[in-house]
């Protein structure tokens, strides 16, 4: 099915608008000694785009730990609305605080800003994009129909919140190891 609008984050007339109490970011910047990037060592550059691009990193601490840090570049593909890149990064992290508590979604952990770029740190799911399980792995069907089901609850729970996924793709899916979708 084709989508008839064709501006992307324009709601539809008659939609409810699910930003309409949120405040945009103002122009303090997080102050973490020179950068919050000093504690992160990059592991892998996901996807590089103008717009931005999207790295797997681990932590620097004693932890270890891995992390998904999503870069959005200001005063880019600004939409009808005047947001950009990192205005939207900024939406994203306060709506993943807010749904992953009901929603299978990574756990927004952190958003900052530099002059240049909005950062968004999630939390890392381990396993692999549905494009690459479709196009690289055997499936049964009733696996297949298994974590397709489970993809329509998510997607559901985002409808129930009144939320609309605008790139819903299959490398925009993740199954985990545990095979669920997010």
């Amino acid at each position: 099915m084709t989508d008839s609008y064709t501006i992307q984050c324009i709601k539809p007339s008659g939609i409810y608008y699910p930003f309409k109490n949120l405040e945009l970011p103002n122009n303090t910047k997080h102050q973490i000694e020179s950068s919050l990037l000093v504690y992160f060592q990059e592991i892998k550059n996901i996807n590089n785009q103008e717009k931005g691009a999207v790295y797997l990193v681990r932590s620097q601490d004693n932890q270890q730990k891995n992390y998904i840090i999503k870069q959005g570049k200001g005063k880019f593909l600004k939409d009808e609305n005047g947001r950009d890149m990192k205005t939207r990064l900024y939406f994203q992290s306060i709506i993943h605080q807010k749904l992953s508590k009901y929603i299978k979604i990574p756990t927004s952990l952190d958003y900052f800003e530099t002059d240049e770029y909005g950062y968004l740190v999630l939390e890392y799911i381990e396993g692999y994009t549905l494009g690459y399980v479709l196009n690289n792995v055997t499936i049964k069907w009733k696996s297949f129909l298994f974590l397709l089901y489970d993809l329509l609850k998510v997607i559901k729970g985002l409808h129930s919140f009144g939320y609309i996924h605008r790139d819903l793709s299959p490398s925009n899916i993740l199954i985990s190891k545990s095979r669920y979708m997010y």
